[in-house]
């Protein structure tokens, strides 16, 4: 005879197994619906810039090493964008990271001294920020 765990284990374990495998397809689906995490490539994100130039409001001109395309990604990805570029940038190196998330415009600046780098300025572009770190 069978004990009543595996009784119970054998008339409801397959069901759950289904429940759980339907819960999670389901999940998957909504965060690609919402948006909640981006499709985009490596190479998409993270481009090498051509010695691109940008002059902030203190009159300072720097020169671009990288830029992170973070549009219509939301929190924790730009973040964890931001920490991969700066961690794969020289000394003194700016990178500039645009995204369209106004939590993501207020998390990525105070991370700065948490990963090694100094927020120079977030500018206000179309419809999006443009944040520029350089590395410490």
């Amino acid at each position: 005879t069978r004990s009543s765990s595996s009784s119970t284990q054998g008339k409801y374990g397959g069901k759950y197994k289904v429940i759980i495998r339907i819960f999670s397809i389901s999940i998957k689906k909504w965060n690609v619906i919402l948006g909640l995490f981006s499709r985009k490539t490596k190479e998409e994100n993270n481009q090498q810039v051509d010695l691109q130039e940008v002059t902030l409001s203190d009159g300072n001109s720097y020169q671009i090493a990288q830029q992170i395309d973070c549009i219509g990604d939301s929190c924790p990805r730009p973040q964890m964008m931001t920490k991969k570029a700066i961690n794969s940038a020289e000394t003194n190196d700016v990178v500039e990271i645009i995204v369209d998330n106004p939590s993501s415009m207020e998390a990525v600046p105070p991370m700065g001294p948490q990963i090694g780098a100094t927020h120079l300025e977030t500018v206000t572009d179309n419809n999006c920020w443009k944040i520029y770190l350089s590395k410490d």
